[in-house]
C-alpha cells in the first residue's frame, strides 16, 4: 500500500513540476514579448520620425502575427523589422527604385503579389485582398507595408535560411552586410535597455 501511495505522490509532483514549468516559461514568453514590444516603440519613437499612430499599426500586426500565426512570429523579430527598415528608408515612408518599391520597407509590386498569393487569408482579413499595390493604396497603409515585410521574410527565411537579407534585396552581398550591422547595433541597443528596462 505504502509503495502505490509513494508512486501516485511521485506522480502528483511530478505533474505539479510540469505544470509549474509550463507556467514559468510561458509567463517568461509574455514577458520577453512585453519588453521586445516596448523596445520597438521607443527604438522607433527615439531614432526615426514616426507617428504614433504609425507606430500602433506596426505593432497591431506584429501583435496579430504573435496571436494567429506563431510560427511566422518566431521566425522573423522585431529586430529583423527595425534593421530592414532602418536600412532601406531610415523609417520613411517614401517611393524608391524609381516607382518600383513602395513604403517603409520598399517592397516591389511583384513581390506584394507573390506573398499575398500564399497568405491571401491576412490580406483579407485586413481589407487589403482585392487593391493593387500602387503608391496611393499603399501609401496609407502601414499595416499593409509591415505585413508584407513580415512575411516575406518569413518564405526568405524559410527558403533560405541564413541568407534572407541577402535575397530581401534581390541578392546583395552589401545590402547583407549593412543589415547584419544594424542587427548587431539594434542589439546591443536593446541589451542596454533590458538592463535599464
Amino acid at each position: 500500500m505504502n509503495k502505490i501511495k509513494n508512486i501516485f505522490l511521485i506522480i502528483i509532483i511530478m505533474f505539479v513540476i510540469t505544470l509549474f514549468s509550463y507556467i514559468v516559461i510561458e509567463n517568461d514568453k509574455k514577458i520577453t514579448y512585453v519588453k521586445q514590444m516596448d523596445f520597438f516603440k521607443i527604438y522607433l519613437e527615439n531614432n526615426y520620425d514616426v507617428s504614433e499612430l504609425i507606430i500602433i499599426d506596426f505593432m497591431n500586426i506584429i501583435y496579430k502575427i504573435k496571436k494567429e500565426y506563431p510560427d511566422i512570429y518566431n521566425n522573423v523579430s522585431i529586430f529583423d523589422i527595425l534593421a530592414i527598415g532602418h536600412v532601406e528608408t531610415r523609417f520613411r515612408n517614401i517611393i524608391g527604385d524609381e516607382g518600383d518599391s513602395l513604403g517603409y520597407f520598399q517592397i516591389q509590386e511583384s513581390t506584394y503579389w507573390f506573398v499575398k498569393s500564399i497568405y491571401s487569408d491576412l490580406f483579407y482579413e485586413l481589407d487589403f485582398i482585392n487593391l493593387p499595390w500602387k503608391w496611393s493604396y499603399v501609401e496609407e497603409r502601414a499595416d499593409i507595408q509591415i505585413l508584407t515585410a513580415i512575411l516575406y521574410l518569413n518564405y526568405l527565411r524559410n527558403k533560405y535560411e541564413n541568407k534572407v537579407y541577402y535575397h530581401y534585396n534581390g541578392g546583395s552581398t552589401e545590402y547583407e552586410r549593412k543589415i547584419l550591422n544594424e542587427l548587431k547595433n539594434i542589439e546591443e541597443d536593446y541589451n542596454y535597455f533590458l538592463i535599464n528596462y
